[in-house]
């Protein structure tokens, strides 16, 4: 049994793989996805991965947020984000932070956003996924990355219910496949642009699939 889109914009499977291919997928590994209700998939659901990266403030006390970028496996979709937050303070607290990060944000200070603000833009930018999957979340070393993603929403029983309670991480899943040749990308000259970072982590990620060593179950990489 095959179940097929009934309207034009179910025709689109998120993870870059055509709904009959996950329908086979599915049968193979012993689901079945059935039309019950919309549509829902029994069993091991595919991921739809989103890499990103935040540039923070950290005095050992509070995580506060500077700017935050990210990606898709697939499309040119992409969000960047600056955050108010008072400026003189972080360059006095945190010379490092004034030295590498700050000079590469590009918001006028009146254009930064609020926490509220930042949550419907990450909200519009990760919508809760069709055909039953779910989401993950990538970062670099993304412990922190995650603390701040939480208290953007208040805390991480407050999180959106199609996120996840956790993050993926892109240096563990490296250290544990054996720290594999040409697979990390060279660091541009652009990191700390928080954008730009969430690329970076994007294709980690393509590299770590590339090899057979797929972190997840999202198995195809995206073209860039």
């Amino acid at each position: 049994m095959t179940w097929r889109p009934t309207r034009p914009d179910q025709g689109y499977d998120p993870t870059g793989i055509p709904c009959d291919a996950v329908t086979a997928r599915a049968e193979q590994e012993g689901t079945m996805i059935k039309p019950t209700g919309r549509h829902v998939v029994s069993g091991p659901k595919p991921t739809i991965p989103y890499f990103f990266d935040f540039e923070f403030h950290d005095n050992g006390r509070m995580i506060e947020p500077i700017s935050l970028g990210i990606v898709p496996l697939h499309g040119r979709q992409e969000q960047y984000i600056e955050f108010d937050f008072d400026e003189r303070r972080v360059c006095r607290e945190n010379p490092w932070v004034a030295q590498n990060v700050l000079p590469l944000l590009t918001w006028r200070p009146q254009d930064r956003l609020s926490m509220d603000m930042a949550q419907l833009a990450i909200l519009d930018m990760v919508t809760p996924p069709a055909f039953g999957h779910d989401v993950e979340f990538w970062a670099y070393n993304g412990s922190y990355d995650w603390v701040v993603m939480c208290q953007i929403f208040g805390s991480m029983t407050n999180l959106p219910k199609h996120f996840p309670h956790h993050v993926m991480d892109l240096k563990q899943a490296y250290i544990q496949r054996g720290r594999p040749n040409g697979v990390k990308p060279p660091k541009a000259a652009t990191a700390h642009n928080a954008l730009q970072d969430s690329k970076w982590n994007r294709r980690f990620y393509n590299g770590l699939v590339r090899t057979g060593m797929a972190p997840s179950l999202s198995g195809p990489t995206s073209r860039e």
